[in-house]
């Protein structure tokens, strides 16, 4: 059953005349209201607020391919030092960014044939090309510093632009020169 309200209390009211005068009329460089002239929405809006933020979750590294079968992921101890490889994904990121690479109707057939033979070694063991791209990128992680040696050897290449088919298979192929020897120059995977 509904309570009647106390014959000298002040009548309930959604919006206070007050706010919705200040809302549609805002003063500008004004001096605040005083404490009889505000509301009790100003009055609470001005207590302060204090929010506490969970903690930083704990980042792990993500082994390369051939870590993730040898052995568990320990936790490594906290130091105040940063990571020497901050470009390496972390346990807690989803996979989210596309790379987008261009092929022939013919490079597409042969890589796909390559990664089912590759699968095939494995004993049938399901792989598929975004597999080996991602251990690609592994390897090229682990010969980054080979990569860079062998590119100041070679001194500056010119990227052609991409309508010129010729120029850039060669472009490739020099680049891919250059990354095949840093592989076999680098240290092996750990």
């Amino acid at each position: 059953m509904a309570k009647r309200a106390p014959i000298n209390a002040r009548p309930f009211t959604a919006l206070d005349k007050g706010l919705a005068a200040s809302v549609m009329n805002p003063p500008f460089n004004s001096s605040p209201p005083t404490a009889a002239e505000e509301s009790p929405v100003e009055a609470t809006s001005r207590l302060p607020v204090h929010v506490e933020l969970p903690p930083e979750p704990v980042r792990k590294t993500i082994p390369t391919s051939d870590e993730a079968f040898r052995e568990p992921i320990a936790p490594k101890a906290a130091t105040s030092k940063p990571s020497s490889r901050s470009n390496e994904p972390t346990q807690h990121e989803k996979l989210s960014r596309e790379k987008r690479v261009l092929l022939t109707l013919s490079e597409e057939r042969e890589i796909e044939r390559c990664v089912d033979r590759i699968a095939e070694g494995f004993g049938g063991t399901p792989v598929k090309l975004s597999h080996v791209i991602r251990s690609c990128l592994a390897v090229v992680r682990n010969s980054e510093s080979e990569i860079l040696r062998r590119a100041k050897e070679v001194g500056g290449l010119t990227r052609p632009p991409n309508g010129d088919v010729m120029a850039l298979a060669e472009f490739e192929h020099e680049l891919a020169k250059v990354l095949s020897q840093a592989f076999r120059d680098a240290p092996p995977l750990r």
